[in-house]
């Protein structure tokens, strides 16, 4: 996947159906917060973005969260897009609190400064795009979050050799970041709940932008 540089590149392996990074599930250290921990259950998020969302997994759990009124999960591919709909429409009978997510084809970087997010889960996403866009992908963050909004980073592969995607990164990385912009880091720790692939190689951080 070295040669997956752009949004075209993305919709280019969703036609052809390469897509090795979709587990089938929620990342299991994201549907350990909402359901066991009582971090989310404390808070009022209202609305809640999952960037890269693929076929949807990680934005049916957020909505899970009690407070959640809607999950926004954005792709840049419109295959993707009718993937996590499809997903959506057939789990909404056993589970009434996905018809909280909404999907939309866009791109991340031009995202409006007033359609503001009070949570955002970030996976699989930072990861995914060429360093050359880390800074841009951090001032994003900075303008669509609100003050005192949480963005949750879940941070992988923390090793792997080049080339990428998924390029190498770690929490010193997304803290460079992520810190000069105004956010806070109030959580971080080894995920020692993963898919058995990714066991041992992702960090769990969550950031608080400051009011």
């Amino acid at each position: 996947m070295s040669t997956v540089k752009t949004n075209e590149d993305w919709q280019d392996l969703w036609r052809k159906g390469d897509t090795r990074w979709d587990t089938n599930q929620s990342n299991p250290t994201l549907v350990s917060l909402v359901d066991k921990d009582t971090h989310f259950k404390e808070k009022n998020f209202s609305r809640a973005l999952v960037p890269g969302c693929g076929s949807g997994y990680d934005a049916f759990t957020l909505c899970r969260i009690p407070s959640i009124k809607e999950v926004v999960g954005l792709d840049v591919s419109d295959l993707a897009n009718k993937r996590s709909n499809e997903l959506r429409d057939e789990r909404i009978a056993h589970d009434p609190s996905v018809a909280k997510a909404k999907f939309v084809v866009g791109d991340f970087f031009t995202l409006p400064e007033d359609d503001k997010f009070d949570l955002i889960f970030d996976y699989t996403f930072l990861c995914a795009m060429i360093p050359e866009n880390r800074d841009k992908w951090a001032d994003t963050y900075a303008r669509i979050i609100k003050p005192g909004g949480e963005l949750v980073t879940l941070i992988f592969p923390l090793s792997k050799p080049p080339p990428g995607p998924p390029h190498q990164i770690n929490f010193d990385l997304v803290s460079s970041l992520l810190t000069p912009r105004g956010f806070v880091n109030i959580e971080s720790r080894a995920c020692t709940e993963s898919v058995p692939s990714r066991l041992g190689n992702e960090w769990l951080a969550i950031w608080v932008k400051k009011e």
